[in-house]
């Protein structure tokens, strides 16, 4: 499957969330995942959070790419 990445900033029922949703060939967009942000009590603690954010996110796009999870031979290569 073809598709790309839209990556937002959300509330949900009044919660902040990191989103990601598929954005597919046909203009469509498929809700992929979200990640709540906790409360944040000052800038150690922001900080601390982005890396954690940094990090889900990239792990996320990662592992819905087909292509990257054959790469790293979690899927089967076709005709292997």
């Amino acid at each position: 499957m073809n598709y790309q990445h839209v990556v937002y900033f959300t509330q949900k029922d009044g919660v902040p969330h990191v989103a990601i949703d598929r954005l597919l060939p046909d203009g469509t967009r498929d809700f992929c995942t979200h990640y709540l942000l906790p409360v944040v009590a000052g800038e150690k603690a922001g900080f601390e959070l982005m890396d954690k954010v940094a990090a889900w996110l990239g792990n996320t796009l990662c592992i819905d790419n087909p292509q990257f999870r054959e790469h790293i031979r979690i899927e089967p290569r076709p005709n292997a």
